[in-house]
Parts: structure tokens; sequence; C-alpha cells
């Protein structure tokens, strides 16, 4: 199929395959990901999203929402289809003394905290700085503050959407609230095209961060006494445990985010540092950014990569941490890693009724990444991501949307277990006629 330009009633940047800037602009962070649309439109204001679903279905042209480029299988991506970008749309508006911000949907993370932090000011963003603030929100958000401030999604005040019928729709609690409640954990790309969101911010200026540090040897104990403090401690507290396999060499690492004072934390901390022979043990103050920026550094997901998650909504038992002990000991990768993130908290005060993200009850989200340069390994590091998780799965099961696994077959209910029936309910009633669909989307009712 060819077009041409000046037929055209798009708007906004285009790229057609055969222009200079085609590869670029297809290709996502994921490497192993690699499909060819015909034409990617960089929107850059709310009309070009509105002429461009209009565009597409007049000539039955499969539709994709694209911002920050992250989704872990490429479902912001069509071979042969349109790629709606909104990622060029980056105006902010803040209301310091209102404590909201309304931003539009191509803001990437460390953009929002760095412009925020000028005023002295955070929001609920996600550990990896380019990633996109409209998809992380969209699909429940995790991040450092999650304990402390709730989830990204839990923070969002309202939102701007274009329908498939390229009209604008506007949700907000007393607006469209059953579409607001759908895009606080159920994902983008869904419902329609989200150009704009209007978010909950507030001040922060400095935070106290950890690291501790442990051989490999030490893993087991480690594991235990971490899924015993930090999903219960404070809320305050948000932590991180990251373990990589024995074949890198690389040590367990134990991080996290504190909202108060190094003594404080110093004696939250006791019983993780009593724990064998800590080869780390950090503590520090440091400018909420400067945090913030760090952690982001420390994301290990480049390149190809595979990854997947789940959720334990109860303490790991003996056989579940020797489970995974082995695994990272015997895999033959030095490029595996299994992340720990702490729950509870605030994420807990809403029902998993009360949004569309459903595993509040959980104590720890697991995430199972492996990544790679050449491709004749992704073969063995898929098979071992989904190894770990079926491994894992009776004591770890349910899946997030944000880190999303084509592997998963009934992936509906696994990403959004008993709010399954009333996202399909919103679906058939923004989306009637199921023009944004993809491999995994929200079916409708």
């Amino acid at each position: 199929m060819s077009f041409q330009a000046d037929q055209w009633d798009l708007t906004g940047r285009v790229i057609v395959r055969g222009d200079r800037e085609y590869y670029a602009a297809r290709k996502d962070t994921n490497l192993r990901i690699n499909k060819f649309p015909y034409i990617i439109v960089f929107a850059q204001n709310t009309q070009d999203v509105i002429n461009a679903i209009c565009w597409a279905r007049r000539y039955g042209i499969p539709i994709r929402a694209r911002s920050g480029r992250h989704n872990y299988e490429g479902f912001s991506l069509d071979n042969d289809g349109i790629i709606i970008d909104v990622s060029e749309m980056k105006q902010i508006v803040i209301d310091k003394c209102g404590q909201v911000a309304t931003v539009q949907a191509g803001i990437t993370n460390i953009e929002l905290y760095g412009t925020l932090a000028q005023k002295g000011l955070a929001f609920c963003g996600g550990t990896c700085g380019d990633v996109g603030v409209s998809g992380l929100i969209l699909g429940g958000g995790h991040g450092l503050l999650m304990r402390a401030k709730g989830l990204a999604c839990d923070n969002l005040i309202s939102l701007e959407m274009v329908n498939a019928a390229g009209r604008v729709v506007r949700a907000d609690a007393q607006k469209n609230p059953d579409l607001l409640w759908a895009c606080r954990g159920g994902g983008g790309g869904n419902f329609g095209i989200v150009t704009s969101l209007t978010l909950k911010v507030f001040p922060l200026s400095t935070v106290t961060v950890f690291d501790i540090v442990w051989d490999f040897s030490e893993l087991k104990a480690v594991i235990d006494m971490w899924q015993r403090l930090f999903p219960f401690t404070t809320e305050k507290l948000t932590a991180e445990l990251i373990l990589f396999s024995r074949k890198s060499g690389l040590p367990v690492e134990a991080t996290g985010m504190f909202l108060g004072t190094e003594a404080n934390l110093r004696r939250i901390l006791e019983p993780m540092l009593s724990v064998g022979t800590p080869i780390v043990r950090k503590i520090q103050t440091v400018p909420f950014i400067e945090a913030v920026k760090q952690v982001s550094a420390q994301v290990p997901i480049k390149g190809s990569f595979k990854g997947t998650g789940a959720f334990a909504m109860k303490l790991l038992p003996a056989s579940a941490i020797n489970t995974l002990y082995t695994f990272l000991e015997s895999v033959q990768t030095e490029n595996f890693v299994v992340t720990l993130s702490s729950h509870g908290g605030t994420i807990q005060r809403l029902d998993p009724q009360d949004t569309a993200y459903f595993y509040r009850n959980a104590l720890m989200f697991m995430e199972y990444d492996a990544f790679w340069e050449e491709s004749g390994e992704a073969k063995a590091q898929i098979y071992r991501v989904e190894g770990i998780r079926n491994l894992l799965h009776p004591f770890a099961p349910g899946a997030y949307i944000n880190a999303p696994d084509i592997c998963i077959k009934d992936y509906a209910r696994a990403y959004y277990g008993e709010n399954l029936p009333r996202l399909s309910e919103v679906k058939s009633k923004y989306d009637p006629e199921n023009v944004f669909c993809f491999a995994q989307s929200i079916p409708p009712a």
C-alpha cells in the first residue's frame, strides 16, 4: 500500500516508509521488537491526533498509540498500521498553590521530575527516566514514592482523550467517571488516545535514600528479612531488592527512598543491616531530583529484552525462596535480574475495585527480566524468563499491564483480576467498534 503525502488529511510531523527518518521513528526501546508501520504521525497537538484517527478510520488502517516507546511487547507498534505518537506533545502547566499539574501526554518521567523540581515540587512517577508519564499512569504506575503517596494512577485527577470517532472526551470525578476509573490502571491504548492529564503534585525538596549490598551467598536470608520488613514498615519508605544471577558476579542489593531523617531510617533498617555481612551500608540525604536520576541510571532494561512480572499476595515461603535462589544460582547468563518492589502503605488505602488497578493488596511486585545483545540469545532468554515466572506462579500470580507478557494466555484476567468485567463494559461504551484493538487489549463486553 502506498499514499501520496499531498493527498492526506494528516497533520503533525508525518513519517512514511522510505523517509530518511523512518528507521529512527519506528524503533522502540526494546530492540527485540521489530515492526514496520506504514505511517508514523508525531502529533504536535490534539487536532493532529483527531486528524490521524479520522484518516485511519477512513482507510481502514489499524491504529496504535505511542508515547515513551517502552511497551515491553511493542503493543504501541504494528506492521502496516498507523502509529499516532504523542511524544512531541510536551506542554506543562503547573498550579503550585493548587498542587496540580496539567501535562500533555508526551512528557517523560525525567522531564516532569525536572520541571517540577525547579518549583520545589514532585509527583508520583516511575523509576525509569525516559518512560512516558501517560503510559505509566494509565497502567497503574510503580515508583519510589508509591507507598507514601500512592500509585501514579492514584494521583490522576482528570484526562483528555480522543475517541475512535475523532471526538475529544474529558473524564474526571463528575464527567465520565467510569472512563477515569478505567484509566487508573486499565492500560494505555484501550479506549482512545490520551492527549492530556491533570495530576496531583506535592512539595518535596530532599529525601533520604539507602543502598545495602551483600554477597550472593546471603541471598536467601536477605530475601526473607526484606519481605518481612518493607511491605509492613512506615508508608514513608518504599524499597526495592535487586537480585542478579550468580554468573553476573553482581551482588544482592537493597535500595529505597524515605521521607524522613537519616537517623530514623537507620533505626528502621536495623533488621536488614543485621542480616549476614553487608558489603555496603550507605544512607544519605540528597535532593529528590538527584535521587531520581540515580535510580533511573540503575534501571538495567536496555537493548533487546524480555520482561514480565507477578504479584506476591503473601509472604514467600522457604520453598519459593529456595526456588528463586536455585534458579539464579544455576541460570547460565550474566544478564538476568529479578526485582522485588514493596507494596503496602498508601497503595492499600483504596480497595481493589476503587480503580482499575487490581493488585492493591499485594505485598510486593516481582519482575523478571533478561536482556541480550546477540539475536541468537533471544530464544533461550525468553525461555528463562517464562521459566522463573512459571516456577514462582503458585506464590506470585497475576501480572502487571505495564510489564505485559505475550506468553500469558488468559492475559486479561491476569492483568485485571475481578475488575475485568467492568473494564470490558467501559471498553464497549467508549470504543464500541473495538477500533483500539491489539494483541492484549481489553476485550469488549
